[in-house]
């Protein structure tokens, strides 16, 4: 019986290992995306004397005037939408880049190009030294006087 079970946490851990590879190995470009894909469609009955279609036939959205139209479905996704330069007081489009603890998220995993991560990484460290966006968990705090000095400028 203790050879079963033992053998049954054995499959057990190489079929997690398995899938942790599997899923590890997939691309992630559309972890951050700036509209949702909704395809509305409305059910519309025809009835004939044979027959009855339902078929369903697409509907514009009231949103589609508010929608970021995507030309360029191409590169990363601050350049997709024209977001060359992202400022340090641009703090909604930065948090989606920063992760729980305050880290920058990797490049690998948000698809950004080199120069946006450097980018968004500079922009990030600077709304933190502003006291924009709260700092990295564990970040040593020097004196009293470092909670009131907050700069706008880079160094």
């Amino acid at each position: 019986m203790a050879l079963n079970h033992t053998l049954g946490l054995r499959n057990l851990c190489n079929y997690k290992n398995m899938l942790t590879t599997l899923f590890s190995s997939c691309n992630n470009f559309r972890a951050f995306s700036i509209t949702s894909a909704k395809f509305l469609r409305e059910v519309r009955k025809t009835e004939t004397e044979n027959q009855i279609v339902i078929e369903g036939v697409k509907v514009k959205s009231e949103r589609e005037g508010n929608v970021i139209n995507l030309h360029n479905r191409i590169g990363c996704p601050l350049c997709r939408v024209g977001l060359h330069f992202v400022r340090h007081t641009d703090i909604l489009i930065l948090s989606q880049f920063i992760s729980s603890d305050g880290t920058v998220i990797p490049q690998h995993i948000t698809g950004l190009c080199d120069k946006q991560h450097f980018r968004v990484r500079r922009a990030v460290a600077l709304a933190q030294r502003a006291g924009l966006i709260s700092k990295k968990s564990g970040t040593p705090v020097f004196g009293d006087w470092e909670k009131y000095n907050t700069y706008f400028k880079k160094y």
